[in-house]
């Protein structure tokens, strides 16, 4: 299973991640906030958590710590932001990066400029 999930991911992660992030920007961000699907409040409150902390990596687990789910809600909602990316933002890749350990375990972080940007998203939303 963790396969499907590193399949899953490796789409969003491009050689060139940094060019990909910057394609997100407030407006980008905004609409994403105020979406109301799985993906979107849950990869919201997974940013919430990674955006306080820039460039950290956070594995499922530091995600399951941090947040009031699962490890299969995390797993489902990483799943369904490609999906979601692909029908509502015109294929845009996640706006976060995936970082692959030796031993086939993901590690998620945002750059300062994404976790900057989320917060504001998240101080209009207030």
């Amino acid at each position: 299973m963790e396969d499907v999930y590193r399949l899953l991911a490796q789409p969003a992660v491009t050689e060139d991640s940094e060019d990909a992030l910057e394609e997100w920007d407030l407006e980008m961000l905004k609409r994403f906030a105020d979406g109301t699907g799985v993906a979107n409040v849950k990869v919201g409150k997974m940013l919430d958590v990674m955006s306080q902390s820039p460039n950290e990596l956070f594995t499922i687990a530091d995600l399951v710590e941090e947040t009031d789910y699962d490890r299969l809600e995390i797993r489902g909602a990483l799943s369904g932001l490609t999906r979601h990316l692909r029908a509502h933002f015109d294929g845009a890749d996640w706006m976060f990066d995936t970082e692959w350990s030796n031993e086939n375990e993901a590690a998620y972080s945002v750059n300062k400029h994404i976790a900057e940007l989320w917060q504001q998203v998240r101080a209009f939303k207030k």
